[in-house]
């Protein structure tokens, strides 16, 4: 007995949900962009690096607020000593209020972008930034309130 073509078996429509997703890629950072002045990171090298980091975000609304994850990978492989850097990328990343406020503001701007709304102007961020060779990491836990959301993707 053959096989049925699976592509001929009827399907019943998927069930669809609130969830939204987005991924963007901005293009590679300046190659042979310092990322340290001294020992302080170089806000300008890593607002940088974030424009061009690869960002994926997940999450759901729910009512008037948006709850999920961004993940950002940031390639420093165009970085002088990047396998030095990296991991001095992802403490900074951790412990600089700074850093922390350029990812906030990046996440802020995806997220204004993916729901096609206002961006949030309070934002909870939690970053958690980790090296892997040349890379770094960044996932990011988001809860913001959404003001003028006019339509989300996968709705």
């Amino acid at each position: 007995m053959a096989r049925p073509d699976p592509f001929s078996i009827p399907r019943r429509p998927m069930a669809r949900g609130p969830a939204v997703f987005d991924v963007s890629h901005r293009g590679t950072a300046a190659p042979g962009a310092s990322l340290f002045a001294g020992e302080r990171l170089d806000p300008s090298a890593l607002h940088g690096l974030l424009d061009a980091a690869e960002v994926m975000i997940e999450g759901a609304t729910y009512g008037d607020r948006f709850q999920g994850t961004a993940f950002f990978t940031l390639e420093l492989a165009a970085v002088p000593e990047a396998a030095d850097a990296a991991p001095r990328l992802a403490a900074a990343l951790r412990r600089d209020p700074r850093a922390r406020q350029a990812i906030e503001d990046h996440c802020r701007r995806a997220l204004a972008r993916l729901l096609k709304a206002e961006m949030p102007a309070a934002l909870e961020a939690f970053p958690l930034a980790r090296a892997e060779g040349t890379t770094v990491r960044v996932d990011v836990e988001l809860d913001a309130p959404v003001v003028g959301v006019r339509s989300v993707a996968g709705r």
